[in-house]
């Protein structure tokens, strides 16, 4: 969006759009033959994947058309090798004027036409600012004090730019609230991915530099979760940064070896940090990036992940048969390669084992539904939810109980605790234990930070809740009944 096209035939393009129920109508006249075919096109997955593009049909220079608009979004008008970007919203009416002689010219009016004018103006005065590549570079020749305080005194310039704009104050407010996530998500996305870029840069740098928690004081109270703001490519590079980042403190800023491992821990993250049309966004985005690098059981629970979250299908589809268009990639970690397993390789190493000191492994539960229940001795709210959790068990008929499985697993650093809180709380169940108390394999491997937290696996032995619902909450039963149905 940081320039305006230029074409080498002259012509004057009369725009008009009237929304009305969500339609756009274009209309436009051009003075010269059009160099090749008009076209308009939406990305509405916001990830270039099978956007919606209409032909635009034109007679003796002129068209018109028409299309739906769902929400704001950015539409391009494109023909040959050049394009107009606009930002439209429901109800703006605007007509331009593009002359390519004597020198590239465009003049805008209507409604929509102050915000649009704003927007080309505002990419050209930063283009650098925007261009990643610049951005990333710049990065690996900068510590983290110097490169923030660059990115910090470069926002204070855009907001002053913005403030400086006489007509903002006839700005939509969804689109004044665009042009500030532009700025204040850019700024948030390039300061997470400056340990990430850097970690990255240098194979033989084990791990990923922490982010000083002096910088970071302001983020818990930026928004994560943001439909809205989906619009903004600052916010979506903001969400992808935000979910390596804390992956990587969960991993106590260790960098993985085997991509599928990183990818399953990013996933369980992902799945904790984030809601609705942004997980949606995310994990398509994530798969896209990521099905070249990884392994054939990784690709297919991230696959089944998208299946679940887009409700529509439309989504998963087109990402689905992008995957399989790609190269497998190599499961370093060995246990997995090329077998289309659905379990993380790993998973062995969490550190489970039972009353007899036997190792467990999840996989073990394969072919059952489980209830996980972390917990601890010293943990006074996992011992309250246990009586309803034997309520839960004594409902189920006994056919029932011999396809859903409760599975306690102890994060108490010492045996004799959790052998005399399962006799104290009176638990039934499958009794595990991944000693050390927060530092746990199972706490790091699923980056769990408090308990009690409740999680569900189907038959295939795949995590499909990572969040479940307490035990006390009736749903539960349900949700458990349905997966042993299927």
């Amino acid at each position: 969006m940081s320039r305006l096209i230029a074409c080498c035939t002259a012509f004057v393009l009369m725009y008009h759009s009237v929304i009305a129920d969500g339609n756009f109508k274009i209309s436009g006249t051009f003075s010269n033959p059009v160099p090749g075919p008009v076209t308009i096109s939406i990305d509405k997955s916001w990830l270039n994947l099978n956007p919606e593009v209409f032909r635009v049909t034109t007679r003796n220079g002129i068209f018109d058309t028409t299309f739906s608009l769902d929400r704001n979004r950015i539409v391009e008008i494109r023909y040959g090798a050049d394009r107009i970007p606009l930002y439209a919203e429901p109800g703006f009416d605007i007509s331009f004027q593009f002359s390519a002689s004597p020198a590239p010219s465009l003049q805008l009016s209507g409604k929509g036409a102050e915000e649009n004018s704003f927007l080309q103006k505002f990419f050209t005065q930063f283009a650098k600012e925007f261009n990643d590549s610049i951005s990333y570079a710049t990065m690996l020749t900068k510590g983290i004090d110097a490169y923030e305080s660059e990115i910090f005194m470069e926002r204070r310039a855009m907001l002053e730019y913005m403030k400086g704009n006489q007509q903002s104050s006839a700005f939509s407010p969804d689109f004044f609230s665009f042009i500030q996530d532009q700025i204040f998500y850019r700024y948030w996305h390039l300061l997470l991915a400056w340990p990430v870029i850097n970690a990255n840069n240098n194979p033989k740098v084990m791990t990923v530099q922490e982010i000083p928690e002096v910088m970071l004081k302001e983020l818990p109270s930026v928004v994560l979760n943001n439909n809205k703001s989906l619009i903004s490519n600052s916010y979506r590079d903001f969400v992808m940064y935000y979910i390596v980042y804390f992956t990587s403190k969960a991993n106590n800023f260790n960098k993985f070896q085997d991509p599928s491992t990183s990818a399953d821990r990013k996933l369980a993250v992902a799945t904790d940090k984030l809601e609705s049309s942004v997980y949606t966004y995310w994990l398509a985005r994530f798969t896209l990036e990521e099905c070249g690098r990884i392994a054939s059981y990784m690709r297919t629970k991230l696959l089944h992940a998208l299946k679940e979250a887009n409700v529509s299908g439309s989504l998963y589809e087109s990402v689905k048969a992008y995957v399989e268009s790609q190269p497998v990639g190599e499961n370093t970690a060995g246990t997995g390669k090329g077998t289309g397993a659905t379990s993380a390789p790993d998973r062995d190493q969490i550190g489970l084992t039972d009353l007899d000191g036997k190792p467990v492994s999840l996989d073990d539960f394969k072919g059952k539904v489980v209830y996980i229940d972390f917990w601890a001795s010293w943990c006074g709210p996992c011992r309250m939810m246990m009586p309803y959790s034997k309520q839960l068990h004594d409902q189920l008929t006994d056919k029932e109980k011999k396809n859903i499985l409760f599975l306690y697993i102890s994060i108490d650093a010492k045996p004799e605790a959790w052998k005399k809180g399962i006799e104290d709380n009176h638990i039934e169940g499958i009794n595990v234990i991944s000693p050390g108390n927060w530092a746990s394999k199972v706490c790091k491997y699923f980056q769990i930070n408090s308990i009690p937290r409740y999680m569900i696996m189907n038959r295939k032995g795949e995590i499909v809740n990572y969040n479940a619902n307490r035990p006390s909450d009736p749903s539960v039963l349900e949700a458990l009944r349905k997966l042993a149905a299927e």
